[in-house]
């Protein structure tokens, strides 16, 4: 709805447990709702895939886990200070923690500290 009458591409990593036409006709359902309520919606939509080597914003979202990973398990001492300054400085980067097991939501109003 935020590219309301603009063209998208939307491009996701090939992955062999995910089935591609399922992913298009996901794509294609959410955009038949918006169509069918009159809602805001793209003026095209193109969906295609690829591979981390030929898209490099595959790789942010495993930079960012390997980040907070590092951080939520950082122990005392000069590697782990360098692990929190990294996540410090990626914070605004992470809209929302989720602690599933123990639903517990982590924001910018209820931070998140690391496990020790």
């Amino acid at each position: 709805m935020g590219c309301d009458h603009a063209t998208i591409e939307l491009i996701f990593e090939e992955n062999s447990k995910i089935k591609q036409p399922e992913i298009r006709n996901t794509v294609n359902e959410l955009y038949q709702a918006l169509e069918k309520t009159n809602n805001r919606r793209p003026y095209a939509l193109e969906v295609s895939f690829g591979k981390k080597l030929e898209h490099f914003c595959f790789s942010v979202p495993d930079f960012l886990l390997g980040v907070f990973s590092n951080y939520a398990t950082f122990t005392d001492g000069a590697r782990g200070n360098r692990n929190q300054l990294f996540f410090e400085k990626l914070r605004d980067k992470y809209r929302v923690i989720l602690d599933a097991d123990k639903n517990i939501v982590f924001s910018r109003k209820r931070p998140f500290k690391p496990w020790r």
